[in-house]
């Protein structure tokens, strides 16, 4: 893997944890509000903290495990279930320590949509490499 594309994948996991947070948090607050201020923030905070380390970490893992085959369902298993898998049992392990009310539903959309993209990701650098392929 080149020096250049390192810098690419470090990049975007750093700016990923920049905007998910954001929005994840957001999302947390808004689905704890009718437990009070108290609990919303604690379940916004709880959801910054995890997305701004998960995001990045994850999209670099997601990256690093898609390189390590060049067979498709490999990949898939590398860097599509192996990630989510982690992702699902840390993310509820940490609001259930942390005490989040709204549990099932601050961690729902937030799952719900990095299975969409990471399978997206998966789908996208497959046809990618297999363009390459098909042009050498």
């Amino acid at each position: 893997m080149s020096h250049s594309k390192i810098k690419t994948i470090f990049f975007r996991g750093f700016i990923n944890s920049i905007i998910f947070s954001f929005i994840w948090g957001g999302w947390a607050y808004y689905v704890n509000r009718f437990a009070g201020d108290v609990a919303a923030v604690n379940a916004a905070i709880t959801q910054i903290s995890f997305t701004i380390v998960n995001a990045f970490f994850y999209s670099v893992f997601m990256e690093f495990m898609f390189s390590l085959s060049n067979k498709f369902i490999f990949r898939f298993i590398n860097a599509w279930i192996v990630p989510n898998t982690l992702l699902t049992v840390l993310i509820i392990g940490v609001h259930y320590i942390r005490g989040t009310n709204e549990l099932f539903i601050t961690v729902s959309a937030p799952l719900a949509v990095i299975f969409c993209v990471s399978a997206w990701y998966v789908f996208k650098e497959q046809k990618k490499d297999n363009l390459l392929l098909e042009r050498a």
